[in-house]
């Protein structure tokens, strides 16, 4: 995403939806942690290399903890 990062994005969905429960999967970088993602109000962060477990994680816990009342962390 050229001049945007992902927590940027992040930002700017929760701007149009607070209530959506953001999953990132990231790389390392300089402008994106885990901790940053969970700053900016992502309900998860899966790193890569991707283990295909940990996103299926990742999801299994937004739906069995949401069930569609969305909590923002």
């Amino acid at each position: 995403m050229p001049g945007m990062t992902g927590t940027d994005l992040v930002k700017h969905i929760l701007e149009i939806n607070p209530n959506i429960p953001v999953i990132l999967a990231s790389g390392f970088s300089g402008s994106t942690s885990p901790e940053k993602a969970k700053e900016a109000g992502v309900y998860d962060c899966v790193m890569k290399p991707i283990d295909l477990s940990k996103p299926a994680s990742a999801i299994k816990e937004v739906l069995n903890n949401t069930m569609f009342t969305f909590r923002h962390n």
